[in-house]
């Protein structure tokens, strides 16, 4: 089983592209919620989803408790998933090949391992209701529907489904081992009401299983385990862009700094139309990063069509790309010893630019380090452990429960030469997964009077689990993303859903006229002065200095 702590990133290159490049399809927003919502509504009769989606996120941040929004913004994120899924060619070809007694097989197998190794119970009329929820919304998805018939349904055939499943939510099996038979029985039925494949029906609500036994579940095409794979080798190589397939090709979400694409101009908001001449509209996420992929120094032909409209073609070669994650670092005030240092995410190279940024900040006067975990996501586990054991000098730094036996373990601090200095960790909503583990085992331990320490800001996202790719049908079927234990702080408490509570609050406010913090010239850092902007955060960060200051 391959590990997982921070995330899919098949499942992260779709939600992940809701931010600012669907800027640039359209220039003008509406300005009230009510045209929102009909744009909105527009784009999600033209199963445009993420555009849709984009306009349902601007719609909660004028009403955030809007729960028709909430659902809204939901419904069109999992019709997106929907439509990535079934454009991937090995589940379209599963789908049209494989008998049902194989589908029923491979959903036999995941219910075994929701029983075995998920962290938690799952009822299984919960699972059959949202499978029901899912394959309603998927029989008007055009991705799925042009899959799952033979022929063009009726109207009166698509009615009679959907009063077929709304009856089958209502009455779900109690017993786990009774979902493949009822799974079963209602792939026949929908058989006899219209030409759907009986394995299409199988195959989504495999899927939507997958995705509903926890906030972190997920479904991982075949291709898409493929990818993973690769992902995890260094023998493979990229040219620095992640993308999301779209109907009129792929649009580039991001592009990695200093990398090839970006110093030929590209940029986030571009569509990538043909690679090596194969056009991208028809391809899923998972394919087009697939063929972005290859040995290092290798070649590939892309054809962009720029945000301003430019259409060019370009020629990147394939490297290995080794993002910096300490991206800033920096001594605020020479005279008191307050040095910043900026960690974005964990990867296994963070703790080599942590040990380096600190010696060079020591030898330049550091006493007080001011680390900033704020937006961090995560990533690598050990690295967040190994960043927290850089502090602490003995003693647990994490504990782990789940049902597998190897899953019951604690991980303590190994390490002799620690950094022995106060250190002020920034934190807040965006800092989660193992980046909250290093927050909680250096608060627990500061708790404790072993270190000097505090955290400042707000209460981080509260995912206190971890997961493991768990392939079906030995990888034929894709893979379940399952959560699969549970971690505790060195004191012993679970951080779900709360986060962890900081020990000086930031509380949100409007941004206020920008006053010294202990007159130290913070004003020339360019990113600290848009993120730590308000008196808000000076006024914490001013309390929490003189704390550690005060510390013998």
């Amino acid at each position: 089983m391959q590990t997982r702590t921070s995330g899919m990133a098949v499942v992260m290159i779709v939600l992940g592209s809701l931010a600012a490049p669907y800027g640039s399809w359209s220039q003008t927003k509406p300005a009230l919620p009510s045209s929102l919502a009909a744009s909105a509504q527009e784009l999600e009769n033209q199963q445009r989803w993420l555009e849709a989606a984009q306009l349902y996120v601007e719609l909660l941040a004028i009403e955030p408790e809007q729960s028709v929004w909430q659902e809204a913004l939901r419904r069109c994120l999992l019709q997106e998933r929907i439509r990535q899924r079934y454009r991937d060619p090995t589940v379209r070809q599963l789908v049209r090949n494989w008998k049902l007694t194989q589908a029923l097989a491979a959903y036999e197998e995941f219910v075994r391992l929701v029983e075995q190794v998920f962290v938690d119970n799952v009822a299984a009329d919960h699972l059959w209701r949202r499978g029901c929820e899912q394959l309603m919304w998927a029989l008007a998805n055009w991705a799925y529907s042009e899959l799952a018939f033979t022929a063009n349904p009726t109207a009166a055939q698509l009615d009679k489904l959907r009063s077929m499943l709304d009856m089958e939510s209502r009455h779900p099996p109690l017993d786990p081992g009774e979902l493949s038979s009822h799974l079963r029985l209602l792939a026949q039925r929908a058989a006899l009401y219209a030409p759907i494949r009986p394995t299409a029906v199988v195959w989504e609500f495999l899927a939507a299983s997958c995705e509903s036994v926890d906030a972190y579940g997920a479904y991982v095409t075949p291709t898409g385990l493929v990818l993973e794979k690769m992902l995890s080798e260094d023998k493979w190589a990229g040219v620095g862009l992640s993308v999301s397939a779209g109907e009129s090709g792929a649009l580039i979400t991001a592009v990695v700094p200093e990398s090839e694409a970006q110093r030929l101009g590209v940029v986030p908001g571009s569509r990538l139309i043909r690679i090596n001449g194969e056009l991208t509209r028809s391809l899923s996420t998972e394919e087009i990063m697939l063929r972005l992929l290859g040995q290092p120094d290798s070649s590939v032909e892309l054809e962009i069509v720029y945000p301003e409209g430019t259409q060019k073609t370009v020629s990147l070669t394939r490297k290995h790309v080794t993002l910096a994650t300490v991206t800033e670092a920096t001594l605020l005030d020479s005279m008191m010893g307050i040095g910043y240092v900026r960690v974005a995410q964990f990867q296994r190279h963070t703790v080599l630019e942590l040990d380096r940024v600190l010696q060079e900040l020591k030898q330049r006067g550091l006493r007080v380090l001011i680390l900033d975990l704020r937006g961090n996501p995560g990533g690598s586990v050990r690295a967040a452990l190994e960043l927290a054991d850089r502090f602490i000098p003995e003693g647990v730094l994490v504990r782990t429960h789940g049902r597998l036996p190897e899953l019951n373990a604690e991980y303590s601090a190994r390490r002799e030469d620690d950094w022995h200095l106060p250190v002020i960790v920034l934190a807040d909503e965006n800092t989660a997964s193992a980046a909250e583990m290093a927050v909680g085992a250096i608060q627990a331990h500061a708790h404790t009077g072993r270190i000097t320490a505090a955290v400042v800001g707000r209460p981080t996202r509260g995912k206190g689990v971890l997961q493991h790719l768990v392939p079906l049908a030995e990888g034929q079927a894709g893979a379940a993303c399952l959560t699969v234990a549970r971690w505790l702080t060195p004191a012993g408490t679970s951080i779900s859903p709360q986060g962890i509570q900081p020990d000086v609050l930031v509380k949100p406010l409007t941004p206020l006229a920008h006053e010294s913090m202990m007159d130290l010239d913070m004003m020339p850092m360019s990113n600290m002065e848009t993120s730590v902007e308000s008196v808000a955060w000076q006024a914490a960060l001013r309390k929490a200095i003189q704390l550690c200051c005060e510390q013998p």
